[in-house]
């Protein structure tokens, strides 16, 4: 898709009518490749491969406009504009469907370029296909059955030939390897190493109870937050019990101090809101527990921690009782919109480590705070790139990261107050 008609047809429809009714433009069919992604705004469909990846109506929008207008500049005004043309709305409406399309795409990619204070633009390599058109990966899986198909059968010998010879090799020296790894390091028995979780799909976030007996997890594909189910078992060898039964994305599920509650965060995608609900342990109907609340963990009986949007979409950590009485900032991030999304105390209670985003949502190196919340702290763990999470020691003198610092995510530590990660 070249420049010139890419802007030709973003004019065209930036300037039209909203994007959210199912027959915008159809007199063209359009489909459109960028990496492994296919997108077809007619059927209203994002598949990567051949999966469909689920967004919401208005992040789907924000994605049509985008790659018609690829490699150029939209202006936030100009998108809000389009997308909202019969309502007032705030800019963290958009960027609330930003941040859902980064994520829908990729943690690790940078499709979605923010010019500061302007707007955004499509930086992916944009190929426009005509109707009906292969794609990339088709074509590559078509050619391949065509290869294997014309192959002699004296190629096909010759080739099984050569597999066993190079199998042979490699299995030789990964034997090698493996007794020369083995005589170094001393390898840990197998049967300390045994998987708590056995279902078809995946499972993450997980937490112990206070008294170590019952293991709390998200049954879902997202790391972090996306759609997904709670679940507790009883260590090691219980069944998983399903605990909710809804379709809510959800994110860090806790103990209470007692084990009695999970208390787990909800995102609201549409509202851009972020509440705390509560599942009792051995099975009961959820409850929201806190409204503007999430990342909660407890720190106390009845004391909390939690991020607390303050304004639009600025997001700050906040101390309170679990009724949210004594509340008391911890930390806010200077720029806003940024969000400061998850906090962790340290055992001896003086200090917070956090981790957060820039204005852009984009993960910061994770931050450590003291609790009075007179400073802003300071910067730790491998500052190269994002950290989305963290942990203390039961000593507190050594911080725990999940970092990203070059493009795959680590577990990293650091001494504290002052040790290199």
């Amino acid at each position: 898709m070249n420049d010139e008609s890419s802007r030709k047809a973003g004019a065209k429809n930036i300037g039209g009518s909203s994007f959210a009714a199912r027959d915008t433009n159809l007199e063209i069919p359009e489909l459109y490749e960028f990496g492994p992604f296919r997108l077809d705004p007619g059927e209203r469909k994002l598949l990567r491969e051949n999966e469909v990846i689920s967004l919401t109506p208005k992040a789907f929008d924000v994605l049509v406009l985008l790659v018609r207008n690829s490699g150029h500049l939209l202006e936030k005004e100009e998108l809000i504009r389009t997308l909202w043309p019969d309502s007032f709305v705030e800019e963290g409406n958009l960027t609330n469907s930003i941040f859902m399309l980064r994520k829908a795409l990729g943690e690790n990619t940078d499709y979605i370029e923010t010019v500061p204070k302007k707007g955004y633009r499509f930086v992916g390599a944009v190929r426009q296909l005509p109707d009906g058109a292969e794609s990339a990966v088709d074509r590559h899986t078509r050619e391949k059955r065509l290869v294997v198909a014309a192959m002699p059968a004296s190629a096909w010998r010759s080739t099984r030939i050569l597999a066993v010879i190079i199998l042979t090799v490699f299995s030789v020296l990964g034997a090698g390897r493996v007794l020369w790894w083995s005589s170094s390091i001393r390898v840990p028995d197998r049967s300390q190493w045994v998987p708590l979780t056995k279902l078809p799909d995946s499972a993450s976030q997980p937490v112990l109870s206070p008294d170590g007996r019952l293991l709390a997890f998200v049954r879902g594909p997202s790391t972090w937050i996306g759609p997904g189910q709670i679940y507790v078992k009883f260590m090691p060898d219980g069944e998983p019990v399903q605990l909710t039964h809804d379709d809510l994305i959800k994110s860090d599920p806790a103990f209470s101090p007692v084990g009695s509650r999970i208390t787990y965060t909800v995102l609201d995608p549409q509202h851009f809101t972020w509440d705390t609900w509560g599942v009792p342990t051995l099975r009961g109907e959820p409850q929201l527990m806190m409204r503007n609340a999430s990342g909660l963990s407890w720190t106390g009986p009845h004391q909390v921690l939690f991020s607390e949007i303050k304004k639009g979409i600025h997001m700050g950590i906040v101390a309170a009782d679990e009724n949210r009485l004594g509340a008391r900032d911890i930390y806010l991030p200077t720029d806003e919109p940024a969000m400061a999304h998850r906090s962790y105390l340290s055992p001896n209670g003086k200090w917070v480590l956090l981790a957060e985003m820039d204005q852009d949502h984009q993960w910061l190196p994770c931050r450590v705070v003291p609790t009075d919340g007179n400073s802003i702290g300071r910067l730790v763990g491998p500052l190269a790139r994002s950290c989305m999470s963290a942990a203390w020691s039961r000593d507190s003198k050594w911080m725990y990261f999940t970092a990203n610092p070059g493009g795959v995510n680590h577990i990293w530590r650091q001494r504290f107050p002052d040790g290199q990660p």
